[in-house]
């Protein structure tokens, strides 16, 4: 079966090396050069089972990569937190900051002298059939029984097939760059939740240096980006500002089917989310896993019914979590006195109720729900 990939960024090299891995298909990955941003992000346990079992994740290690073992949630409105420490659980870590660019790159050497064919440009003009559907690259024409697009949340193959979704816009904007802080970080991600939008810090390589991701309201992420780098250091806190500053709206999208007879999207493609709790790659990364698991033996005769077994496994899950995200969103954005009230008392009765924060340890961890067994670390 020749199977076609859209999208050579984190999600879809990720899919293009386990189709390799467990596979005999045919597989062609179309993408520009490098597209990927030098942005960073976080990466859930699963998703590092899923790197180890490519055999690629002492290479990520090698790459621009931190770790954070415990995690703070703290609410700056009313100095209630939440405490979260992997020890507690018998694990080394939470989870890991990485360089995407990077991370994009050492998934790309992976596939170097592979079976897996590259093709450099843009997909356009599609002919979509029922068994085989064709479209150009750089004038040249291509078939392909099957059309997975990781081609990002301005998806081509999402439009070029007019597949419906939900939308919605935060009505946040997410201020994103690199901090030097006062002190060591210690291996530690916080949250803070202030009443316009929260704070994240994600601790890097480096000891004293952090990602940031703070989601707020369009008008006060003006002011920050307006801000001199002495300001804006002020503003949070920080030692210094070690990059630039990017700021970039915040929407909610979920297709509403995920597959079609001989296609399929996964990653932003198919679902955006919030990033509050750093879950959107590794979503993504799931949707792989599992897409590449129910392909394994996947022919022309049964290729839908490979597909639907997908969509029913992630659709579900991915829903939840952006339901999760909104409820998360709504509660601490809260302006009510008393709402506030209740939600610092729940605060503080969960930080010392062990199986609640060991569900949200799960949860941020990636390692809650069904998982295909490269996420499980199985294999």
């Amino acid at each position: 079966m020749d199977i076609v990939v859209l999208g050579g960024g984190v999600i879809g090299l990720t899919l293009a090396s386990l189709l390799e891995k467990q596979t005999e298909h045919n597989i062609t990955v179309v993408s520009p050069n490098q597209q990927e941003a030098a942005r960073y992000s976080a990466l859930t346990y699963a998703s590092k089972n899923i790197f180890t079992y490519l055999g690629i994740w002492e290479a990520v290690l090698n790459s621009d990569v931190g770790m954070y073992h415990k995690m703070h949630l703290y609410d700056a409105n009313t100095q209630a937190a939440i405490d979260i420490d992997a020890h507690e659980f018998g694990a080394a870590e939470l989870g890991h900051i990485v360089n995407n660019k990077m991370l994009s790159e050492v998934l790309y050497r992976r596939l170097q002298d592979t079976r897996v064919n590259f093709v450099d440009g843009f997909a356009t003009e599609l002919a979509h059939g029922a068994q085989k559907s064709k479209f150009l690259v750089n004038d040249q024409m291509l078939s392909a029984d099957l059309l997975l697009g990781a081609d990002g949340s301005n998806s081509w193959l999402r439009k070029s097939l007019d597949i419906p979704s939900y939308n919605y816009s935060y009505q946040h904007h997410a201020l994103v760059a690199t901090v030097e802080l006062h002190t060591k970080h210690y291996n530690t991600a916080k949250q803070i939740f202030y009443p316009a939008g929260p704070l994240a810090f994600l601790p890097l390589s480096a000891p004293n240096t952090c990602s940031i991701v703070w989601s707020t309201n369009p008008e006060h992420a003006k002011t920050l980006m307006q801000m001199t780098e002495e300001e804006f250091a002020a503003e949070i806190n920080v030692a210094a500002l070690h990059s630039k500053r990017f700021c970039f709206p915040l929407n909610m999208r979920h297709v509403t089917q995920y597959v079609g007879s001989n296609w399929a999207l996964l990653g932003d493609a198919a679902h955006v989310i919030h990033p509050l709790a750093g879950q959107g790659m590794n979503l993504g990364l799931l949707d792989a896993a599992t897409l590449a698991e129910k392909l394994q033996n996947a022919s022309l005769n049964n290729l839908y019914n490979s597909l639907r077994a997908y969509e029913r496994a992630r659709k579900g899950y991915n829903w939840g979590m952006i339901g999760l995200m909104e409820f998360c969103k709504r509660t601490f954005g809260s302006k009510n006195k008393g709402f506030n009230t209740v939600r610092s008392v729940g605060m503080r009765a969960l930080n010392k109720f062990m199986p609640a924060k060991n569900l949200i340890s799960k949860i941020g961890m990636g390692v809650y729900g069904e998982l295909p067994l490269s996420a499980r670390g199985y294999l």
